[in-house]
């Protein structure tokens, strides 16, 4: 039986089933890159992002919560005890024409933290960002109240600047990434508010 070659039956078979080609078809294609477009869902079709996360327990809430008022609190409590307190400490360390770098050294260190806090918190996990500024108030007061020089009050002044600038970013920045997009604005409400409270 003799069979004849007909290019024109060739030509529709290979044109079936090979892609259609044009100019800017790469001439390697990937097998895993075709699949995963096949595979891949739409956005619409993917869970959001806060259903994926856990909900905080209200014990855990509420322990953190509560030592972001303690924060707060201590970071307020420490500018307004300055204000009443200066002349004293003043009269103490016989300081009484420097006396306006108690409130300045403070001021100065906690505005030039406060943005570096942030950069840091997108690094490192604020959690540990957080611990490492309340370790550096904690240093800072303890240098304020063992001083016995000016020069070493001042020190732990910028020290106390150092840990309130972390303090007051960090706590934010904590509400925001453990509450959900529903109840966000309910919890840095609460936190302000309560911060506030706690100053007066």
């Amino acid at each position: 039986m003799n069979t004849t070659f007909d290019p024109r039956r060739h030509d529709d078979d290979s044109s079936a089933t090979s892609p259609t080609v044009a100019e800017d078809t790469p001439l390697l294609r990937s097998e895993s890159s075709s699949v995963t477009a096949r595979d891949a869902s739409p956005v619409s079709e993917r869970p959001p992002q806060d259903s994926l996360e856990q909900p905080l327990g209200w014990k855990r809430a509420t322990c953190i919560v509560f030592s972001m008022w303690v924060l707060i609190f201590l970071q307020a409590s420490n500018m307004s005890g300055m204000t009443t307190t200066q002349s004293t400490i003043a009269a103490d360390l016989d300081a009484y024409e420097s006396a306006m770098w108690f409130t300045s050294a403070y001021m100065i260190s906690l505005s030039s933290v406060s943005p570096l806090a942030g950069r840091l918190a997108m690094i490192f996990s604020p959690a540990t960002m957080v611990l490492l500024s309340s370790a550096f108030f904690t240093l800072g007061a303890l240098a304020t109240a063992v001083a016995p020089t000016f020069a070493v009050f001042i020190f732990g002044r910028v020290l106390l600047g150092i840990g309130s600038g972390g303090i007051m970013t960090l706590c934010m920045i904590l509400v925001i990434q453990l509450t959900s997009k529903k109840r966000r604005g309910l919890w840095i409400g609460l936190t302000n508010a309560v911060g506030t409270a706690l100053h007066l």
